[in-house]
């Protein structure tokens, strides 16, 4: 009999509660552990949590009309901003993957409000997402982290499943991860939420309150199979502040798109002028890109600087302001402005003399260990043979008229 039970716990695990995660006492259900209500009419089905927390905000607005624009938002109008993050099944958002709590927030006279919706039960995933559209209609955008891989792609297919419509369909989305990285990569450790939070001193999380992200699956399961809910109050508390998180994240991409309009020393240690002016470049914010550019070079020499502002006067046209700042950056050794300079000299000035010699410079600083090295010195070697047969020729042409 001992070999029969032996292989129904071997094949059946699921049905069986381990001694490790049988209560000691009756389970005194999610409302003991966690501030909240079911919602109405649902009969249990989802349980609802609301906190609100004072924000004080640093930016002086909202969002930054250079955020607006990247996320092709009307800029003429202030959006109706929901910050959202979900907590799922399962953290590759695969087929199956289901969102089992739902975390939102919005800011309302300096308190930011959050709200979490839990799902009972799997099989009231249409009770939630019912709920959460009923609730969110008087937004119109959409703040998330990563949301645009993971959460609404997740959201959208759940929708779908069930055969509802999607609210966030035709709403705006700002995807703060992705701010954050032109921002911030080249000079904070990490862009992930939590390793922001630190550096940008967002919030401070309590250990003993919070849980790692990929254990939060697990509880869920745990929850389903066993009935335990005390483990839940540290997924609702991770959600929370994920979403109180995003805010403070906002407000801080915000203050920082300032820059150098900033009041607050603190500020300089985020700040990465080649990031936030090659940002307002891209977005066709040329004049703003200069400027923050030339405040950089005002207290000091910056190469990286130098290159991305000479690149900006060679697009507007000036050619002698680009022209100043490629020699400092030749004689600072970078390659890169002696074959700009080469091109000066050979297509604008038609001075062949100075082209060549700065071509020989630039293959006198080709680093070799970089890994265009090979098509660099073949493109230089290109420009040299080019620039001695125009050479060649003015030299037969001179003796033809002379």
């Amino acid at each position: 009999m001992s070999k029969l039970t032996d292989l129904l716990r071997h094949t059946l695990p699921d049905t069986l509660i381990p001694a490790s995660k049988k209560p000691l006492e009756p389970d005194p259900g999610i409302h003991n552990w966690v501030k909240g209500t079911y919602a109405n009419g649902l009969n249990g089905r989802i349980f609802i949590s609301s906190d609100s927390d004072t924000i004080q905000f640093s930016a002086v607005e909202p969002v930054h009309p250079l955020i607006l624009k990247w996320a092709a938002i009307q800029e003429d109008r202030i959006p109706n901003l929901l910050f959202l993050d979900t907590e799922t099944t399962g953290l590759s958002g695969g087929t199956g993957t289901m969102a089992f709590m739902i975390g939102v927030g919005w800011i309302a006279n300096n308190q930011f409000q959050t709200r979490q919706y839990f799902m009972t039960d799997p099989a009231h995933e249409s009770d939630l997402l019912k709920q959460l559209h009923m609730d969110v209609s008087a937004f119109d955008t959409v703040v998330s982290f990563n949301g645009k891989s993971f959460d609404m792609n997740l959201l959208e297919r759940r929708f779908i499943f069930h055969g509802l419509e999607n609210p966030f369909r035709r709403w705006g989305h700002i995807d703060l991860l992705h701010l954050s990285r032109r921002l911030w990569k080249h000079i904070l450790p990490g862009c992930a939420l939590q390793q922001l939070e630190v550096s940008l001193q967002l919030t401070r999380r309590e250990r003993m309150e919070d849980i790692p992200g990929s254990l939060i699956p697990q509880v869920y399961f745990d929850y389903l199979r066993y009935g335990q809910t005390r483990e839940l109050q540290n997924v609702f508390y991770h959600n929370r502040i994920d979403v109180q998180s995003m805010v403070r994240l906002l407000d801080k991409i915000s203050a920082t798109l300032r820059y150098p309009h900033i009041d607050s020393e603190s500020f300089m240690q985020w700040i990465d002028p080649v990031a936030i002016a090659g940002f307002f470049h891209d977005m066709g914010e040329v004049q703003r890109s200069v400027e923050i550019y030339e405040h950089e070079l005002s207290s000091g020499e910056n190469i990286d600087c130098m290159m991305n502002l000479s690149s900006l006067f060679k697009s507007l046209g000036e050619f002698e302001k680009a022209r100043r700042l490629w020699e400092v950056c030749a004689e600072r050794g970078k390659m890169t402005a002696c074959v700009e300079l080469a091109k000066l000299a050979e297509h604008r000035e038609k001075n062949l003399s100075d082209a060549i010699q700065w071509t020989e410079k630039a293959f006198s600083l080709i680093d070799k260990s970089h890994p265009n090295a090979v098509e660099t010195f073949d493109n230089l070697i290109h420009r040299r043979n080019r620039i001695l047969r125009k050479m060649g020729n003015k030299i037969e042409q001179q003796e033809f008229t002379g």
